[in-house]
């Protein structure tokens, strides 16, 4: 965890505003976890003031808050609703539809949890099955409950959606809209003990992928426990600054790509109150790179970020760079020096492939993350054509490192920008990809698009 000091609440809420709008501006479809009472007004009136400036775009933002008073309508002008909108959502080009807020007025507040639970709980039993450490398993039963679902809703969506949209051909869903036919669907069918056995017996693979999933993930969070208790001694003193621990509060998934039977890089909590990261592979190539970076910084005295890492072959661990804008033209300037040391030193070794999602900004540092292919193979195939010897040119150019502006998919003076130096997310690419439309109503279905 990193503590900011700060001399006052004005300054506070500035500095608070800087970092969620550095993250908005690095990931424009982020996930904001938005708090409410007094504290976050300055924050938010910051934001306000930052996108009436032009400096933010909240078009494609996703928030989340967590809480709502039970009864409450959303016209009170004491509900979170009311105060969400009336200090940040009003005042902004946030797509309401991608704000989510409890609804205090709802009695089935549970429904849309319904058509997990059984097969959450079957993976909550394998994971107790497998791991010993009962004081960290007891601690991380919310976060591997809450990523199984993720899990799960991914291998299952597509059956349930022709599921329900069967039911509702037969008039099978009691409601008089949409939304209350969705609702039944999963409080008064899905629940059901018949529905789960008679949907595994006429989709087989569904059954099967569904059991691989929720053994691979008792499986995966089994690794990190017991890979912590064997590594434990070396996280205190390398990771914690030798301050004691024992064991894990919390596991938190969702910060990457699945990979090999589900495993993905997480952050773990903990009991000493820090806070790290678990990759599922090494990270031997992001500690030469290191290596040979701060030696750059000592030659050059162009002082680079360190951060602590403990690989090894299968599994590492890793403190947490934080995202954190620049706050001055100097602080900016030394941003732009830094990653000129960077594209020097992944030219040097050939690294290429590079895309907006390897860097970290942290103030005036840059953080190269993620480089599992820092060197390659030098393109030595024979050049017969203009084509190959232009694309050889290019291969053998700091172009093709990543970092640079680089436009994918490029016609007409229009293209994807993924470098390292100014890609953001957002942009649309030339193909469609599956997305779910009409979401929370018996009208539910997948659409393709941009």
């Amino acid at each position: 965890m990193r503590i900011i000091k700060t001399k006052d609440y004005e300054e506070m809420s500035r500095k608070a505003a800087n970092i969620i709008a550095a993250q908005v501006i690095a990931k424009p479809d982020c996930v904001l976890g938005l708090a409410t009472g007094s504290t976050p007004i300055g924050t938010y009136k910051n934001l306000v003031a930052k996108y009436e400036a032009g400096d933010l775009d909240f078009s494609e933002v996703k928030t989340v808050n967590l809480d709502e008073y039970k009864g409450l309508t959303r016209e009170n002008d004491q509900s979170y609703y009311y105060f969400m909108h009336d200090n940040l959502f009003n005042h902004v080009n946030i797509d309401l539809a991608n704000t989510n807020l409890p609804d205090g007025t709802k009695e089935n507040a549970d429904a849309e949890c319904s058509a997990y639970e059984a097969l959450i709980k079957s993976g909550l039993n394998l994971l107790q099955q497998k791991v010993r450490d009962k004081k960290s398993l007891e601690s991380i039963f919310p976060d591997f409950k809450e990523q199984l679902a993720h899990r799960l809703q991914n291998v299952c969506i597509r059956t349930l959606i022709v599921e329900m949209h069967d039911y509702d051909n037969c008039g099978k869903l009691e409601g008089k809209d949409s939304q209350e036919k969705y609702v039944y669907f999963c409080k008064e069918i899905i629940e059901k003990k018949e529905f789960k056995q008679r949907t595994f017996a006429r989709y087989p693979v569904l059954h099967q992928c569904t059991e691989e999933a929720m053994g691979n993930m008792a499986a995966f969070y089994t690794d990190i426990i017991n890979c912590f208790q064997k590594d434990r001694q070396a996280i205190q003193q390398v990771l914690c600054q030798g301050k004691e621990v024992r064991s894990i509060r919390r596991i938190k998934g969702g910060f990457s790509d699945v990979h090999n039977k589900g495993r993905c890089v997480v952050r773990v909590l903990l009991d000493n109150g820090a806070e790290i990261l678990y990759k599922p592979r090494s990270m031997d190539s992001e500690k030469r790179y290191a290596e040979m970076l701060q030696w750059l910084a000592r030659e050059t005295g162009i002082s680079q970020y360190d951060y602590a890492i403990l690989s090894y072959p299968d599994h590492s661990w890793c403190s947490i760079v934080s995202y954190a804008s620049c706050d001055s033209q100097k602080e900016l300037q030394g941003y732009y020096q830094r990653i000129g040391v960077h594209l020097f030193l992944t030219y040097l070794l050939g690294t290429k492939d590079l895309h907006c999602e390897n860097i970290i900004v942290f103030g005036s540092y840059p953080v190269l993350i993620d480089l599992e292919t820092l060197t390659n193979i030098r393109y030595n195939r024979n050049r017969v054509t203009a084509n190959d010897e232009l694309f050889y040119q290019l291969s053998q150019s700091v172009l093709y490192t990543g970092i640079l502006p680089f436009y994918h998919w490029n016609q007409e003076g229009k293209g994807v920008n993924s470098s390292v130096i100014s890609g953001t997310e957002g942009q649309q690419y030339p193909f469609k990809v599956p997305v779910i439309i009409h979401g929370g109503t018996s009208d539910m279905r997948i659409a393709y698009r941009h």
